[in-house]
């Protein structure tokens, strides 16, 4: 590559950083420090580059090469960016007033816009930042005057704080929220943090006056960056991370009273399970946990815990993450609200033994398969699934959703026999002791696919004779049932020594919902209706049929087949 072209790299590297989304949130001073450089990372494993005297530590040809190499590229640096910056600079001159004017037009608009508008719009666009939120109100208060003046009085927009953040960053952040407001923290685990000794305890010195302040906390992590325990296990970096956030509130006696949130994020699609014990003592009043590939080890502490959400990948090549699981929940007395979300179901094998687990204050339950796929030799019944429904026990559970989540739309098999099989999955979903459960009432299903939008259905999934089956028999207790399907729905029994006045007498659905269900047409609803109407004769106790955002389906046609009494309709919008 000839001089010119690689020069003329230079300027192209430079406009690609420019237009990446997000551009302004970095912090240059980070990314452009010495350390990054790598005419300093050349030498600074044998001399501190950046001190007095260099010269005098130069010993050795080798060193002496590689330094003057260094010192060569740094000039040709310098002389490139005199001549960018002298270039930039005519440019920005001829493009600064039309700039101006041009924002000036565009925000005449937004400058007439109440504050207190203004101000709800802005704290929007922090939140939908995330961790970012902070360099986001920055960037808004650098806008304009105006737009300055509202992010400077608007406290709650610096209420956001990152450990990848810069010292000044974070204490100017903490200066603008003021005494009262409640802070975000989000921690990552990085190579700079896995490669020191000082680890996490800047960020939480610089916040260790507003740390009793922060309502949540996240943490996360570089892809696939891991640690070891003491004993040589593999463990994620949040773990690790984890462990040394509460190292450093114990040393700096911290107590976070308002945290109620914790939310910690691995990487890992293997099931990390942290076996030191956190106490969790300086966060007594912790109410929802969040957990992505990774599980705490069970704790007295978290006794205070009323919502938790885990997610992860099911695979046979590492330990049975449910029996860890349920281990934990039982750990968890005061749990009211599970969500549950399973990655890679269809690959579930019975080959664990699960112990029995009571959760006695759960009383809403969302279980969430993604990627499913309905093979010929998918044996729901005998699979860790089946086994976990069967002994996971929640005698207060009164709403329970369904969520599945399928990786392509029908698969090698034909349609009659891959309804079967998606029904038999949805028959063990709905063990014995939650089916002749009389404190759950409301029931929802949601099919959707995973991999692909729904605007595309009409290429992938056929109209043939595929149907998802809802066993009758199984939800006999429920008054309410949703269902939000791609596919047509039919009941059906499975008890076969059931009949019609069994049903009469037994079933206790009242109100019935199909929203969502984008593919659903007149017919398929009708067959749905005729169905309870023959084949179990329950129709006439429902009460209320809602039928919402179902944009095939008609309100003149709808009406026709449920009735004006029954009916509640809303189109889509």
């Amino acid at each position: 590559m000839s001089p010119e072209i690689a020069a003329s790299g230079v300027l192209l590297a430079l406009e690609k950083a420019a237009r990446t989304p997000n551009f302004h949130l970095l912090d240059l001073n980070d990314v452009f420090g010495a350390n990054n450089w790598s005419a300093v990372r050349n030498l600074e494993a044998d001399v501190y580059p950046l001190c007095e005297g260099l010269d005098d530590d130069i010993i050795g040809a080798n060193l002496t090469s590689r330094f003057m190499a260094s010192a060569f590229q740094i000039d040709a640096i310098v002389s490139m960016l005199s001549v960018l910056s002298q270039s930039a600079n005519e440019i920005q001159k001829y493009f600064k007033q039309p700039q101006e004017r041009i924002s000036t037009k565009l925000s005449k608009g937004i400058d007439e816009l109440p504050e207190e508008i203004a101000t709800k719009i802005f704290q929007f666009a922090v939140w939908e930042e995330g961790c970012n939120g902070g360099k986001q109100a920055l960037w808004l208060s650098h806008t304009s005057r105006k737009f300055r003046s509202i992010a400077l009085m608007s406290r709650s927009l610096w209420t956001t704080l990152y450990s990848c953040d810069s010292k000044h960053q974070l204490e100017a952040f903490i200066s603008r929220a003021g005494p009262r407001e409640e802070f975000h923290a989000f921690a990552h685990y990085d190579t700079r943090i896995h490669s020191s000794s000082f680890g996490i305890s800047g960020f939480t010195n610089v916040c260790q006056s507003i740390a009793p302040r922060w309502r949540t906390m996240t943490l996360t992590q570089d892809e696939k960056l891991e640690s070891s325990d003491p004993w040589g296990n593999h463990v994620d970096g949040v773990t690790v991370l984890l462990g040394m956030l509460s190292s450093s509130f114990t040393e700096l006696g911290l107590q976070l009273p308002m945290l109620e949130e914790l939310d910690i994020r691995g990487y890992s699609e293997y099931l990390h399970a942290n076996s030191e014990g956190d106490n969790f003592k300086w966060a007594p009043n912790l109410r929802t946990l969040r957990c992505s590939n990774v599980l705490l080890a069970p704790t007295a502490s978290l006794i205070s815990v009323s919502t938790f959400d885990f997610t992860q990948m099911i695979s046979g090549r590492f330990r049975n993450p449910l029996s860890l699981l349920l281990r934990f929940l039982s750990g968890l007395p005061n749990l009211t609200t599970f969500n549950l979300e399973l990655y890679g179901a269809s690959e579930f094998n019975s080959i664990w033994a699960l112990p029995a687990t009571e959760c006695p204050s759960v009383s809403s339950f969302h279980l969430k398969l993604r990627g499913l796929e309905i093979k010929g030799n998918l044996q729901p019944q005998k699979s860790d699934l089946a086994l976990f429904m069967d002994t996971l026990h929640m005698p207060s559970l009164d709403t329970l959703t369904i969520s599945l989540g399928f990786a392509e739309p029908g698969g090698k098999i034909l349609g009659g026999a891959w309804s079967w099989k998606l029904g038999e999955l949805s028959a063990i979903l709905m063990p014995k002791h939650l089916s002749e459960s009389s404190r759950l009432t409301s029931l929802s299903y949601v099919l959707w696919l995973d991999r692909k939008p729904l605007f595309d259905y009409e290429d992938v999934v056929p109209r043939d004779s595929r149907a998802f089956y809802v066993a009758l028999d199984k939800i006999l207790n429920i008054k309410k049932l949703t269902i939000s399907s791609w596919i047509r729905v039919q009941f059906v029994k499975q008890a076969p020594n059931l009949r019609k006045p069994d049903f009469r007498e037994r079933c206790r659905l009242r109100e019935l919902k199909f929203i969502g269900c984008e593919n659903m047409v007149g017919a398929d609803l009708g067959w749905t209706v005729s169905n309870l109407v023959g084949e179990f004769d329950v129709w006439k106790y429902i009460e209320r049929v809602t039928i919402e955002d179902c944009k095939r389906l008609a309100y003149e046609e709808v009406l026709w087949i449920i009735g004006e009494e029954k009916l509640c309709y809303l189109a889509s919008t």
